[in-house]
C-alpha cells in the first residue's frame, strides 16, 4: 500500500502539517517527531495558532525551517484584538526575513475575521500592505 504522502504527491497536491493551539502541534518539538517518520511532509506555520499556545513564531520557524509551505497570517492590536494584517503589532518585516532566512517560497495567506474589517477597502488595503512588504524581503 501507498502512504498518504505518495498518494498526494502523485496529484500534485503537498501536505503540510499546521501549528494549532488545541491540537497535537501546539509544542515545539512535534514537528521534528513527526518529520523523522515522513519523508516529504511539509509545514504550515500558523501565526494566530502560534499566539494561542503561548509560543513565539519564530520558535515554529526555527523547527519547522525550510519546509514551510503556506504561512497563515494575522495580527492583533495592543489589546490583543484581532485586526487585519498591518493594523496591529505583528512585526510582519522581522516575520517575512525569518521565512526569508529558511528559503521560503510558499503561499502568504490573509486568514481574517469578519469582525476585523469593516469594509473591503480595509481588505485590501491589508492585502496590500503584506504583499508590498513580502515583495521587498522574500526573495
Amino acid at each position: 500500500t501507498e502512504d498518504i504522502l505518495s498518494v498526494t504527491k502523485k496529484h500534485g497536491v503537498t501536505l503540510a502539517y499546521e501549528n494549532v493551539h488545541w491540537g497535537y502541534y501546539n509544542y515545539i518539538g512535534f514537528f521534528n517527531e513527526v518529520r523523522k517518520r515522513t519523508n516529504g511532509l511539509k509545514a504550515t506555520l500558523d501565526i494566530k495558532q502560534a499566539r494561542q499556545s503561548g509560543i513565539d513564531y519564530k520558535d515554529y520557524i526555527d523547527e519547522m525551517k525550510g519546509d514551510i509551505a503556506t504561512v497563515h497570517l494575522s495580527d492583533v492590536d495592543a489589546n490583543g484584538k484581532m485586526c487585519l494584517p498591518g493594523k496591529g503589532i505583528t512585526n510582519f518585516s522581522d516575520l517575512f526575513s525569518r521565512l526569508n532566512d529558511y528559503g521560503f517560497n510558499g503561499a502568504l495567506i490573509l486568514e481574517v475575521y469578519q469582525n476585523d474589517f469593516k469594509t473591503f477597502e480595509e481588505l485590501f488595503q491589508s492585502l496590500d500592505y503584506v504583499k508590498n512588504l513580502a515583495q521587498k524581503i522574500i526573495k
